[in-house]
């Protein structure tokens, strides 16, 4: 019985000393103990935990994704330039015929067959608005759902991780309240 009492505080201490070993200090003259309030023991442990730090950053990723889900209701602006610079035949005709640029000296067989290098630069910017995106709306209900899901899991995340630490804190005072009533039995069977 007493063996089972003495496994069971040293299974408490053993999560305890895991959860809050970042904070107790131990020096080789001697060991250094912190006492802990509950609330000090669950803001510690929400703190390091890297299962809060992840659901929080999902939820960060999440909002982003709604922020990002805005551009249904937000114009498109594109900005593209290109050149081109050639000698083949077919595409320097090609391209002096687009640009409207053909002369009749550009019909002589000798510029035909054997051009000078053409170049040829553009510059094109677009705007386009959005004028009804269904897929973009549910896309939008669907990242706010998303956001609010993270959140849920974020505060799940918080409430076991306090939950886990609250077991083995009162854990932690139970076997020692246990290992004074078996000091308290071994001294009144002793007497």
């Amino acid at each position: 019985m007493a063996n089972k009492r003495m496994m069971l505080l040293l299974s408490c201490f053993a999560v305890c000393s895991m959860i809050l070993g970042q904070d107790s200090v131990q020096s080789q003259e001697k060991a250094t103990i912190r006492r802990l309030t509950v609330l000090e023991a669950v803001k510690i442990a929400q703190n390091g935990n890297f299962d809060v730090q992840i659901a929080d950053a999902e939820k960060g990723v999440a909002s982003g994704d709604l922020t990002k889900s805005g551009s249904v209701f937000l114009p498109h602006v594109s900005l593209s330039e290109t050149f081109v610079s050639t000698n083949d035949p077919l595409n320097v005709f090609g391209l002096k015929l687009k640009q409207e640029r053909v002369m009749m000296a550009d019909f002589d067989p000798m510029i035909l067959n054997g051009p000078s290098s053409f170049q040829s630069f553009s510059t094109k910017a677009e705007l386009r608005q959005p004028i009804f995106n269904l897929d973009g709306f549910f896309g939008r209900h669907a990242a706010s759902r998303g956001l609010e899901a993270a959140n849920y899991r974020l505060i799940r995340t918080r409430n076991a991780v306090e939950l886990q630490v609250k077991l083995g804190y009162f854990g932690l005072v139970l076997a020692r309240q246990s290992l004074t009533v078996i000091k308290q039995a071994l001294a009144t069977a002793k007497a």
